[in-house]
């Protein structure tokens, strides 16, 4: 079985039975979405499964023996959010930390990202500003700024489709013109 093999198995079992609060769609499509992203920006197996497994609730050494250093080294530097934290002090810990993240470490970063605003846009397609009480932070003009600054900081990709989907995506759900 291949390493992408290993990390879709672990994805599923480590969220059977978990869906999204945004969709209600299981978590382990939203951890297969962000892979597939990451397949369309790197042929780097390591990359492609720490994007798999950036949200899994997996420690560093159950990571490092499934998957070897390097996927746990971006896990580990990608998966930014403190339990104690509010969610706004969150998404700033992840703008600083992308300022300087290497190339692996964005494409975790951005697929992730693209996986959240696909979902939170097929769900504002259909239900429109009703969407914001369905999740953790419910105002939508901090979810604006948080992804807006994320276009602005992710900008070295832009020449990447994924870049251009991911900005395209953001703009349809808060507005603004971004420069694709």
């Amino acid at each position: 079985m291949s390493k992408i093999e290993s990390a879709i198995a672990f994805v599923v079992n480590a969220y059977q039975n978990k869906i999204t609060k945004c969709t209600g769609a299981a978590c382990a499509l939203y951890a297969v979405e962000a892979a597939a992203a990451a397949s369309r920006l790197t042929a780097d197996e390591d990359v492609i499964v720490a994007a798999m497994l950036v949200n899994a609730d997996a420690s560093s050494s159950q990571l490092t023996t499934l998957f070897g250093d390097k996927v746990t080294e971006l896990v580990t530097a990608c998966s930014i959010n403190d339990p104690c934290a509010t969610w706004q002090e969150n998404k700033q810990r992840v703008l600083s930390f992308v300022k300087n993240a290497s190339y692996d470490e964005k494409v975790v970063i951005i697929c992730d990202a693209l996986t959240s605003i696909s979902n939170l846009n097929s769900e504002y397609e259909r239900i429109g500003d009703a969407l914001w009480g369905k999740l953790i932070e419910t105002d939508k003009f901090k979810h604006s700024w948080y992804y807006s600054s994320l276009v602005d900081e992710l900008s070295s990709m832009n020449d990447t489709a994924v870049y251009k989907e991911f900005a395209e995506k953001v703009e349809n759900v808060f507005g603004g013109g971004f420069d694709l």
